[in-house]
């Protein structure tokens, strides 16, 4: 049993700038995308009928007011979902920059990455194809979820290219660091 433990301990600890970053990213790009575009077609969708609903005599008259607010406050939140994304997969990328910064890699290891790496960004190409798949197959009246988030489309059309991008300079921050003398 205590063996075990030991051996669960090593496989979770000092994980940062793993390799394993890039496709946590690149799933977790995916699936916040598409989370941001249900979540704007549907409160779009979902927004005229209730503003029509609370606006027959009779119902809510005592929070119109109330409700007029909360429904404009909720198209100004549904306008940056679009920033939104765009600071997150930047957030991410600082991230792994950050982390791959303060792990010294012994140069050896470069092969085991780029096979990674290779695997990342092949997967990126499926993945980017889905949500294009998602963009094109969507019904006629989710078409304006995407034309107001073009950021997020554009990220996720180019997803390969990003995961290049990520990948090489992922490589640069890893392995052409300076290697610090002071033992820090």
């Amino acid at each position: 049993m205590r063996k075990n433990r030991s051996r669960v301990k090593t496989l979770t600890k000092n994980k940062r700038g793993a390799a394993e970053d890039i496709f946590f990213v690149l799933a977790l790009l995916l699936l916040f995308s598409i989370g941001i575009l249900v979540i704007h077609y549907g409160y779009n969708e979902i927004s005229p009928i209730l503003r029509q609903k609370f606006a027959e005599p009779g119902i809510a008259d005592n929070f119109n007011e109330t409700i007029q607010e909360t429904m404009i406050k909720g198209e100004e939140a549904s306008d940056i979902f679009d920033y939104i994304f765009v600071m997150l997969f930047f957030g991410l990328f600082l991230g792994m920059m950050l982390t791959a910064y303060l792990v010294d890699v012994h140069p050896a290891f470069i092969s085991l990455f780029l096979i990674a790496a290779v695997i990342a960004i092949a997967i990126s190409f499926p993945l980017s194809n889905a949500f294009i798949r998602f963009n094109n197959d969507s019904p006629a009246n989710m078409a304006s979820s995407f034309a107001a988030l073009p950021m997020t489309v554009h990220i996720m059309g180019n997803l390969p290219l990003y995961a290049i991008g990520l990948t090489i300079t992922f490589i640069v921050v890893l392995y052409a660091k300076t290697r610090r003398t002071d033992g820090f």
